[in-house]
C-alpha cells in the first residue's frame, strides 16, 4: 500500500470498510497524498483493530468536504492523536464521524479544529460511552450547523456541558436527541445563552438524563418555532419543577408525546399555565397518564 499513488483520487469512500487493518499497519498509508480527497465517507468503518490514528498525522485533508462516518464503529479507538493538526476547514458534513467509538475518553486533540463550514454534526460523538468532557470544544465555531441531532447521544459519562457555553447554534434546526441518554448529566447550566429560535426538532433532547436535577439554563430559550417536543424530558426522574420553562412559547408545537413521562418528583403543572398548546397537537402520555392533560389544560 505504501507504493500506491492516490494523489488524484477524490473519493476514498469505504476504502478500508470492515478491514482488519491495525494501528501499526496504518504506517503503510502514512505518507499517502490524499490532498485531492473530497469524500472520506466510511473510510475506516468497523475497523475494530485500530486503537490510535497517530500514523495519519501527515495527511492533508484540507480539501475534504465530507468526513461522515469516517471512523464509525472503531470501537477500540482510544486516542485521536494524529488528528490534532488536521485542516478540516472545508468540511461540511461531520455526521457520525466518531459514532460508536466506545473507548474514546477525550476530545482534547480536536480543540483547534476549524469546523466553521460544518453544517451537519449529527451523531458525531454519539455512543462515545467513555467521553468525560466537552470542554475541549469551547472554541469550536458551529455557527453554520443546521443539524445537531444525536450529537452527544449516549455519552454516558458526561456530567456537565462545560465547553458549550459560547456555542452559536442560531442556525440549528434539529436538536433532537442531542443529549439523549446522557445518564450522568447533572446540569444544563451553560446553555443559558443558546439561541435555539430556529429549532424545529427538540424531541428526546434530554430524554434519559437520569441524574438531571433541574432545568436551570433553559429559562431564556426561545423555542417558539419548535414543532416536535415529544419525549424531550422523558425519564428525567429527579426533576421536580417546571418553573424554568414556564415562559416558553410552544404554540406551534404539534408533538408533545411523552414530553415529561416518568417524572417521579413532579408535583404540579401550574408553572405551565401560560403555555398554549394547539388543540390538534398530539400529547398522548404527556406525563404518565392521559388524564393529567385535562388538569393541565
Amino acid at each position: 500500500l505504501e507504493k500506491c499513488d492516490v494523489s488524484e483520487i477524490k473519493n476514498f469512500e469505504e476504502l478500508f470498510r470492515k478491514s482488519k487493518i491495525t494501528s501499526e499497519e496504518l504506517k503503510y498509508i502514512a505518507n499517502w497524498n490524499v490532498s485531492n480527497g473530497i469524500d472520506f465517507i466510511n473510510m475506516f468503518y468497523k475497523c475494530y483493530n485500530i486503537k490510535s490514528l497517530n500514523q495519519l498525522k501527515k495527511w492533508n485533508v484540507s480539501n475534504c468536504e465530507d468526513f461522515s462516518f469516517m471512523f464509525h464503529k472503531c470501537i477500540n479507538l482510544e486516542s485521536l492523536e494524529g488528528l490534532e493538526n488536521w485542516n478540516v476547514s472545508n468540511g461540511k458534513d461531520f455526521h457520525s464521524m466518531f459514532y460508536e467509538c466506545h473507548k474514546l475518553e477525550s476530545l482534547k486533540l480536536l480543540e483547534n479544529w476549524n469546523v466553521s463550514n460544518g453544517k451537519n454534526f449529527s451523531f458525531m460523538f454519539s455512543d462515545c460511552y467513555s467521553l468525560k468532557s466537552l470542554k475541549s470544544l469551547e472554541n469550536w465555531d458551529v455557527s453554520n450547523c443546521k443539524d445537531f441531532g444525536y450529537m452527544f447521544n449516549e455519552c454516558f459519562k458526561l456530567k456537565s456541558l462545560e465547553g458549550l457555553e459560547n456555542w452559536t447554534v442560531s442556525n440549528g434546526k434539529d436538536f433532537g436527541c442531542m443529549f439523549c441518554d446522557c445518564h450522568n448529566l447533572e446540569s444544563l447550566e451553560g446553555l443559558e445563552n443558546w439561541d435555539v429560535s430556529n429549532g424545529k426538532w427538540f424531541n428526546c433532547m434530554f430524554s434519559g438524563c437520569y441524574n438531571l436535577k433541574n432545568l436551570k439554563g433553559l429559562e431564556n430559550w426561545n423555542v417558539s418555532n419548535g414543532k416536535y417536543f415529544g419525549s424531550m424530558f422523558c425519564d428525567c426522574f429527579l426533576i421536580g419543577s417546571l418553573k424554568p420553562i414556564q415562559n416558553w412559547k410552544i404554540s406551534k408545537g404539534i408533538d408533545f408525546i411523552n414530553m415529561f413521562r416518568n417524572w417521579k418528583n413532579i408535583i404540579s403543572f401550574k408553572s405551565l399555565e401560560k403555555w398554549k398548546i394547539n388543540n390538534k397537537s398530539d400529547y398522548y402520555g404527556f406525563y404518565n397518564y392521559d388524564s393529567i392533560i385535562k388538569k393541565f389544560n
